[in-house]
């Protein structure tokens, strides 16, 4: 048996990131019935924390936030929503590609800074919850709209990306191209 881990031809070596699905769950018995963003969320932030490879997640956000090409959590967080951008079937394969990233660095971006600004042991009552947006109200006083928007102002006090690191990127400027072509309705609040 060939056990082959996603993006290892890209040099990229999630095993943290995979791990972290292993030992902590995902779903009800690894099922996306409770939604991706605290799981993704948090294998995303565990990977950055320890893993190979920084991701950058901050510095991604704050170049969606300039390009108005923001996912509100309110989308992320809906599970009647969620299965559309963090395993999306659109008709590009890129732009699948674009906004499944799009996605996971959103929920990383947000994870970090709910573990960063108010504790691990609170987001710890909020993971691999079913209802995470009556969750995330119960556990922080403030709904998910409240919370993201004190989260964007924190992205929006970041430094981007220099041109040089764009540049060292090696697919930034594809991915931006790429990223102008999906359709505006993925960015629209509700």
């Amino acid at each position: 048996m060939k056990i082959e881990l996603v993006g290892v031809n890209e040099d990229i070596y999630p095993l943290v990131h995979e791990m972290t699905h292993s030992l902590l769950g995902y779903g009800d018995n690894f099922q996306s019935d409770h939604g991706y963003v605290t799981q993704e969320g948090f294998a995303s932030y565990m990977e950055d924390q320890y893993g190979k490879n920084k991701l950058y997640f901050e510095k991604y956000m704050k170049h969606y936030l300039d390009s108005d090409k923001l996912i509100p959590i309110s989308k992320l967080i809906d599970p009647n929503q969620d299965d559309v951008y963090f395993r999306p079937e659109l008709p590009n394969q890129k732009e699948n590609q674009i906004l499944m990233e799009m996605s996971y660095t959103h929920a990383a971006s947000f994870v970090t800074y709910l573990i960063d600004t108010y504790g691990l042991e609170k987001f710890e009552q909020i993971y691999n919850e079913k209802e995470l947006a009556k969750k995330i109200e119960e556990v922080y006083g403030e709904n998910s709209s409240e919370l993201e928007k004190d989260w964007l102002a924190f992205i929006q006090n970041q430094q981007g990306f220099t041109h040089e690191e764009k540049f060292k990127s090696g697919n930034f400027y594809d991915m931006n191209t790429i990223l102008l072509q999906i359709d505006p309705k993925y960015f629209e609040k509700e």
